[in-house]
């Protein structure tokens, strides 16, 4: 069972993404149980892309897309957040939603979620008016903007205990850069 500032924080998330996941992309990028994927399926999400590491998981949520009955909206593929991001360039359509819970082992890694973020903008990857969600623990180093990418975000920031949730948006009113 999770602890009940992970399920508030779930639930909260849920309550804010509301009515913009019908019909919406999602991506559970360090999906682990991917009970997050899941719950946006139940929520609407028409395509679901589940990305972890660990064989095992993997199996379980093929397992599980099988049992709710879901195989012809979701996919979940083994592979590390960088080849998983390399993949995603590849998909035909932008997604509105990228998940990133990433694990502990991480936390050490004082540039993760920066670089991470990055990638995400550099490749293309959302949809004009997509959101990255963060779940991290909230002594783990901020998230440098503006110097992360120009037209990302920071919608909202909210603690749950020792978690910290926070929403990056796509600013697609901003101006091109000269480099783009």
């Amino acid at each position: 069972m999770p602890a009940p500032s992970t399920a508030i924080l779930k639930k909260s998330l849920f309550d804010i993404l509301g009515s913009s996941l019908q019909n919406s992309i999602f991506v559970d990028l360090f999906a682990g149980t991917g009970s997050v994927g899941f719950e946006a399926a139940s929520r609407g999400a028409c395509k679901l892309i589940f990305v972890d590491k660990d064989a095992a998981l993997v199996r379980n949520l093929r397992d599980n897309i099988q049992h709710f009955q879901i195989s012809a909206k979701a996919l979940a593929f083994k592979a590390d957040y960088k080849t998983a991001l390399r993949k995603l360039t590849e998909y035909q359509e932008r997604i509105n939603f990228i998940f990133i819970d990433p694990p502990y082992l991480f936390y050490e890694d004082q540039s993760f979620l920066n670089n991470l973020l990055f990638k995400i903008c550099e490749n293309k990857l959302l949809h004009a008016q997509g959101k990255i969600l963060v779940q991290r623990h909230s002594r783990m180093p901020q998230i440098l903007m503006p110097q992360l990418c120009e037209k990302l975000q920071l919608q909202r920031s909210k603690k749950f205990g020792i978690s910290l949730l926070e929403i990056f948006q796509i600013n697609s009113s901003m101006p091109p850069s000269a480099s783009s």
